[in-house]
């Protein structure tokens, strides 16, 4: 019986010391690899939600201020072509002549060099233009036909106004450069319809009042 009995607290004092490593164990292995437990870890995730959220957000801000500011400012004012941008190029009468609607009265004038004007920066049309010889030898000079609303040709005020057709044409008369002969220099303008026509040519000084007026009659069928 006593043999039995030392054997039984043997083996309680030996499971007792198992259960006491067993709890050092786990205590080590816990301080070591749980330094947080699962509600504090879960809360980390938590706070982090948020800062991915707002940095969601600020970049989708980014990228719709990226897409609608040159909108608004390419609308916020009329564009601006720089002189020194225009490019010119050959083109055929007949597609200027399609573009404007109208036709030159070649039975007066010989028409020669149109061109097309681009701006090289934004691929824009900014004008046509031809030049004109008055088979009667003058008036002589260049049109300038213009559909684009952002453009304008000639920023000079013009100093007289007269009636073409019922339409305003507005004109600067100034001495011609020819020596040999008394001549006049006539600069104008006149918006015909969606389109706006621009005008240089020669004549001779006939000592009367010069308007464009018999020049645009004879111009145009």
């Amino acid at each position: 019986m006593k043999i039995e009995k030392k054997l039984r607290d043997e083996s309680e004092l030996t499971n007792k010391r198992i259960l006491e490593d067993g709890q050092e164990l786990k205590a080590n292995l816990m301080a070591e690899y749980c330094t947080s437990s699962p509600k504090d870890a879960s809360k980390h995730i938590y706070k982090r939600k948020p800062v991915i959220i707002t940095m969601c957000c600020i970049l989708v801000c980014f990228l719709a201020v990226g897409i609608v500011l040159p909108i608004v400012l390419r609308n916020d004012g009329p564009t601006v072509y720089l002189k020194e941008n225009e490019v010119s190029s050959s083109i055929s009468l007949e597609n200027i002549y399609k573009v404007i609607d109208m036709q030159i009265n070649e039975n007066n004038y010989d028409v020669t060099m149109p061109a097309i004007v681009h701006d090289s920066i934004s691929n824009d049309i900014l004008y046509y233009t031809v030049k004109i010889d008055s088979k009667t030898v003058f008036p002589r000079g260049d049109v300038y036909f213009v559909n684009n609303d952002n453009y304008t040709l000639f920023y000079d005020e013009y100093e007289s106004i007269c009636k073409w057709n019922d339409i305003n044409v507005f004109y600067t008369v100034s001495p011609g450069s020819l020596t040999d002969i008394p001549s006049v220099r006539v600069v104008g303008g006149v918006e015909y319809a969606q389109l706006r026509i621009y005008f240089i040519y020669t004549d001779i000084d006939l000592g009367e009042e010069v308007t464009p007026i018999s020049f645009l009659n004879s111009l145009f069928l």
